[in-house]
C-alpha cells in the first residue's frame, strides 16, 4: 500500500484536516443552512440538480482532503435545498434555463 500523503507536496501533518472529535465528518447548522440556501437559489435560477458545485472534481474529498462523510453531508444539504425549492415552485409550471425568473 502506498504511504504517501493524500495531498502530494504537503507535509504529512497538514495532509488532511483533523477529523471531527466524534469520529465522523460534521457540518454545523450554519453551514447546512447556507448550503441549503445555495441549493434553493440554484433551483430558482433554473439550474439542474447535477450542477451541484460539490460534484465538481476540485471539490471532492480526494483533492480537498475533506472527510468523505463530511463531503456527503454537504452534498446532501445542497441537494435538499435544491429539491425543496423545486417542490415549492413546481405548481408555478415548468421552466427552462432560458426562462426569466418569475415575478412575485
Amino acid at each position: 500500500m502506498d504511504a504517501s500523503p493524500p495531498n502530494p507536496g504537503m507535509p504529512p501533518d497538514q495532509a488532511r484536516p483533523p477529523a471531527h472529535p466524534q469520529g465522523f465528518g460534521a457540518v454545523n447548522a450554519a453551514e447546512r443552512a447556507e448550503l441549503h440556501r445555495q441549493g434553493a437559489k440554484a433551483a430558482a435560477r433554473g439550474d439542474e440538480a447535477r450542477d451541484n458545485p460539490l460534484r465538481r472534481s476540485v471539490n471532492r474529498p480526494r483533492l480537498t482532503g475533506e472527510e468523505p462523510s463530511t463531503w456527503l453531508l454537504r452534498l446532501q444539504a445542497w441537494a435538499r435545498g435544491f429539491h425543496g425549492s423545486e417542490a415549492s415552485t413546481a405548481s408555478a409550471g415548468p421552466r427552462t434555463r432560458r426562462d426569466p425568473p418569475r415575478q412575485r
